[in-house]
């Protein structure tokens, strides 16, 4: 059965391979709501990608319009920097960004 990993994949105890596959399945699903979670809140906040970027770049944090898009469908991982500011910007609270 195909497990999605290359042959050059070590798994510590032979056993545990569905556990790896598995909690890499929910890292991916978990990281697209909470990037749906922010698109809805900077929606909601008649926000633009472009605009959140620029408001996190004046308060110190490098991101650009396109690390946005990538975080909001769940293709780049949030920093805690980032966290904070997009939390602080749009005026909402860790349990909106976090909620599944």
């Amino acid at each position: 059965i195909w497990t999605g990993y290359d042959y050059n994949t070590n798994f510590t105890n032979e056993g545990d391979y569905h556990k790896v596959i598995w909690r890499k399945i929910m890292d991916k699903i978990i990281e697209k709501k909470v990037g749906e979670n922010i698109r809805r809140l900077r929606e909601q906040n008649k926000m633009t990608q472009d605009l959140l970027a620029a408001k996190m770049q004046l308060l110190g944090c490098e991101i650009t319009r396109s690390a946005m898009a990538k975080i909001e469908v769940g293709q780049r991982h949030l920093y805690p920097d980032e966290i904070i500011l997009i939390k602080k910007i749009l005026g909402v609270s860790y349990e909106d960004i976090f909620s599944v």
